[in-house]
Order: structure tokens, then sequence, then C-alpha cells
């Protein structure tokens, strides 16, 4: 029986990085880096990282 990995990291535990974009698209559940809101912040973010 083959264990899920939840967590995003290799086999010796070390945590994959992400950029700014590739968190976006997670958090704005889109594709679509330009996008400034929707997912888990459906009025948007401020600040420096909203879009890239």
């Amino acid at each position: 029986m083959k264990k899920a990995n939840l967590v995003p990291a290799d086999a010796n535990g070390v945590a994959f990085g992400r950029t700014v974009s590739e968190v976006l698209r997670i958090v704005y559940l889109t594709g679509n880096t330009g996008v400034s809101m929707g997912g888990f912040f459906p009025q948007g973010l401020n600040g420096r990282f909203r879009t890239s």
C-alpha cells in the first residue's frame, strides 16, 4: 500500500520552493497570475504581491 504525500517535500523532508506566481495561482484558484481576486480571497488582496 502506497501512502499519500500531503506535504510538498522531497524524500528528505525538504520543502519545494514556490515562486510568487505559483502561490497566486493556488490562492486565486486560477492559472492566470494577472487575476487579483477569487479562490481563497474572493475580495482580492492588497499590497505588493497581489498580482505578478
